[in-house]
């Protein structure tokens, strides 16, 4: 894996990390979360608002993330799925080692 993959695992794993504190946090009671982006752009604070069975979803499986349409890099990830305002997307490759190894459910 090139170290350029390495930071965009990294940094997805530390943007799910920060969403499993707003869903601890906000869940209860909600249909839907307001998460930030977990795309690998460690610049990248935009929000996007997730049904929360989507949002479970995502963490069922450590190579899942949650990101905003057009945010996908695709030497390391592919669609799962489309939302009106957010894409599931799932790592690829030696970037899904490093999701699977980082996740905070595991």
């Amino acid at each position: 894996m090139s170290s350029r993959e390495q930071r965009i695992a990294t940094n997805e794993a530390h943007f799910r990390d920060i969403n499993e504190r707003i869903a601890r946090k906000d869940a209860p009671g909600n249909q839907e979360l307001e998460i930030i982006c977990e795309c690998g752009d460690a610049d990248c604070l935009e929000r996007i608002i997730v049904p929360l069975a989507t949002y479970e979803q995502a963490r069922s499986d450590s190579t899942l993330f949650l990101a905003k349409p057009g945010h996908l890099q695709t030497e390391a990830e592919e669609i799962v799925a489309d939302g009106p305002r957010y894409q599931l997307i799932r790592k690829t490759g030696a970037a899904a080692a490093v999701a699977e190894e980082q996740d905070p459910r595991s």
